[in-house]
C-alpha cells in the first residue's frame, strides 16, 4: 500500500490499542510524552482495515503538499551529501525527521539546535526580509495596510505550507502580533504583545504549555525582552559591525540565560559553546537560508 499522503481522510474498523508504558522504572515514558499532545491510543493500520479516501485537487492544502513533496524530491535527487539533504529539508520545509540522532545531539551540545528547527529566528529573518521588499508600498495612500496585509497572508501560507508544525505555529502567531503591533503602535508594547499571543496560543490548544518547546520558545522570548536590554547598557561600541556582533551577543546570552534552567533539568547538561557557536553561524544563516530558498 502507498504511503499516505499529509491532510489524506481515511476511513477505517480497526480498534484503537492503548500506548504502553514503560517497561523499565524510570525510564522515558512515550505514553506520558503522547498524552501532552493529547494522544491517547494508537491504531494498527493495514490494506485490510482501511480504505484512503482521495483528497480534493483543488484544495488549497492539496496544492500545498504536492509543492512540498516536489521540493524534497528536488532536495532528495540533488548531488548534495546525505548530511547537507537533511539540514536543507528542515531548514526549508521542517522535516527534522530527516536529520540523524547523532546530528542532533551534537547540534544539542554545542547549543544551535534551534537553527535546525524552523523556528522564531527563521521567522523574525522572513518577516524583517518582507518588510524591507514591501516598504515602496509605504509611498501609496493606505500603503501601510497593504503590507501588513501581505506579510500575514504570507505568513500563514508558509505555516501552511510546511505542514503547521508547532514551532512555525507558535512563530508566526508571535511575529503577527508583533509585526500588528509594530503598525499600530510603532513598535511599542512588545511585551504585552508577547503575552496576548502566548495567551492565545494556550486558549486555542492548552497542552502547548506541556510541550517542552513551547516552555524553551517564550522562555528565550522574555529572556531576549527583559535581560537584552540590560546587557546592552554595559558598551555600546561605535563600529558598526562590531556593534551588530555585540548585539548577536547580548542576545544568545539573554535567551540562554533564560532557559539554561530549564535545559539542565530538562536534559542535564548546560551547551558551553552556545555563545561561540551562534556568533559563528547567525551571521550567515539568514545569507544561507534564503539562497536555498532561491536555489530550489
Amino acid at each position: 500500500m502507498d504511503a499516505y499522503q499529509l491532510g489524506q481522510k481515511i476511513l477505517t474498523t480497526a480498534a484503537l490499542v492503548p500506548i504502553d508504558e514503560p517497561r523499565n522504572p524510570g525510564a522515558f515514558s512515550y505514553k506520558k510524552y503522547l498524552e501532552n499532545l493529547s494522544v491517547y491510543a494508537q491504531l494498527e493500520l493495514n490494506t485490510k482495515n482501511t480504505i484512503p479516501l482521495k483528497a480534493p485537487e483543488t484544495s488549497l492544502h492539496h496544492r500545498m503538499v504536492q509543492l512540498r513533496k516536489q521540493i524534497l524530491s528536488k532536495i532528495e535527487n540533488s548531488t548534495l551529501q546525505n548530511e547537507s539533504k537533511g539540514i536543507l529539508q528542515a531548514l526549508l520545509l521542517a522535516e527534522r525527521k530527516a536529520i540523524g540522532e547523532e546530528q542532533i545531539e551534537d547540534y544539542a551540545c554545542a547549543g544551535v539546535l534551534h537553527l535546525l528547527v524552523l523556528s522564531g529566528l527563521h521567522i523574525g529573518l522572513l518577516v524583517e526580509l518582507l518588510l524591507l521588499l514591501l516598504s515602496p508600498l509605504l509611498w501609496f495612500r493606505h500603503g501601510s495596510i497593504f503590507r501588513l496585509s501581505i506579510i500575514l497572508s504570507v505568513l500563514w501560507l508558509f505555516t501552511f505550507f510546511v505542514g503547521l508544525p508547532a514551532s512555525v505555529v507558535r512563530a508566526v502567531t508571535l511575529f503577527s502580533f508583533l509585526t500588528v503591533g509594530r503598525f499600530i503602535h510603532q513598535g511599542k508594547n512588545t511585551f504585552h504583545l508577547t503575552v496576548v499571543s502566548f495567551l492565545v496560543l494556550l486558549v486555542a490548544y492548552p497542552p502547548f504549555l506541556k510541550q517542552i518547546g513551547f516552555q524553551f520558545s517564550f522562555l528565550a522570548v522574555f529572556g531576549i525582552l527583559w535581560i537584552h536590554p540590560i546587557l546592552q547598557r554595559f558598551w555600546n561600541p561605535k563600529i558598526g559591525w562590531i556593534r551588530k556582533y555585540w548585539q548577536w551577543t547580548t542576545v544568545s546570552l539573554a535567551a540562554q540565560m533564560a532557559v539554561g534552567p530549564l535545559s539542565v533539568f530538562y536534559f542535564h547538561q548546560f551547551p558551553s559553546l552556545f555563545l561561540i557557536s551562534n556568533l559563528l553561524i547567525i551571521p550567515f544563516l539568514e545569507f544561507f537560508w534564503f539562497w536555498s530558498w532561491l536555489f530550489l
